[in-house]
């Protein structure tokens, strides 16, 4: 018999895990959902506690790759419930069902509609242009990482809250956490002094440079960005790390696009990859639009 397909062991140890969790008398929720960690992501089973308030996450692929060594997904639902009771504190995310506790570690992550995973696409998210906005929980940062895990529309129908909410509480966390900065090119290259010239190219990222282009999407940066330019701009998603704004005279739609795609592949890590697609932010009708929509 061909073995499972890894949505089909997802599906096989999930309905295990409730069915194991129902015997002992558990008043949980159990659902998969993608980890972020490393700028990357592992799918991982999440089981959440309703009346001690907390949550555990294993790691579903590796579970995965155990069966298809051999182990069947009755022994890995064992394992996960046996080590959810015993010690849950060491795991991966804690306090999932309570809002509060998550509401400050809110923050936004900027995805591409054409290269993100079906979990970003079916989870509360905003897109616009080539760019999809989603939110997420904060669970540490290192010098060069964000490890977070995605509120999926499961985890916000359990908070009781709007999409509207989820996404107003987000920005204004991101805001705190994660504050915007807009510098030109230069002083963001090499940490100098560059005179304010309305001509030179905008880097926006954030305070820790991670996770920046993000930032770009915060309440009045777009706009604060054209005021500094005096006119519109390309916007050139040059990675998840910040977008890279250049005023609209001062070059071509087509020479971005051969900078943007051939920094995609040899300069920029295949995991911080943003998009293909230059966008276009006018500063008239103060709307960002992916440029496929300018070409007649």
């Amino acid at each position: 018999m061909n073995p499972m397909s890894l949505n089909e062991y997802e599906n096989e140890v999930i309905t295990k895990i409730r069915q194991l969790l129902k015997i002992r008398g558990k008043n949980c929720f159990v659902t998969a959902m993608d980890h972020e960690r490393n700028n990357g992501s592992c799918r991982v089973i999440m089981i959440g506690d309703y009346d001690r308030q907390f949550g555990a996450g294993f790691d579903l692929e590796a579970g995965y790759q155990n069966y298809l060594n051999g182990q069947s997904p009755d022994e890995y639902a064992r394992m996960a419930v046996r080590e959810f009771s015993a010690c849950p504190e060491h795991r991966i995310i804690e306090k999932i069902p309570d809002y509060d506790s998550v509401r400050n570690q809110l923050f936004l992550r900027v995805n591409s509609a054409d290269r993100c995973s079906s979990a970003v696409r079916k989870a509360p998210h905003r897109k616009i242009a080539d760019l999809i906005l989603t939110c997420h929980i904060l669970i540490s940062i290192g010098d060069k990482n964000i490890q977070s895990t995605i509120v999926t529309e499961q985890l916000r129908r359990l908070y009781g809250i709007s999409r509207k909410q989820l996404f107003e509480d987000t920005v204004a966390s991101s805001e705190k956490l994660f504050p915007a900065r807009i510098v030109r090119m230069k002083s963001f290259l090499f940490s100098e002094e560059e005179k304010d010239d309305d001509s030179s190219p905008l880097i926006v990222t954030n305070s820790r440079s991670v996770n920046g282009a993000s930032s770009f999407f915060y309440p009045g940066i777009m706009e604060k960005a054209a005021e500094m330019f005096k006119g519109s701009y390309f916007a050139v998603p040059s990675s998840i790390h910040e977008m890279l704004l250049i005023r609209d005279a001062d070059t071509s739609l087509s020479r971005l696009e051969t900078i943007l795609h051939e920094c995609n592949r040899t300069v920029v890590s295949p995991d911080e990859v943003l998009s293909e697609k230059v966008c276009f932010y006018d500063c008239v009708t103060k709307t960002l639009r992916s440029c496929d929509s300018l070409i007649a």
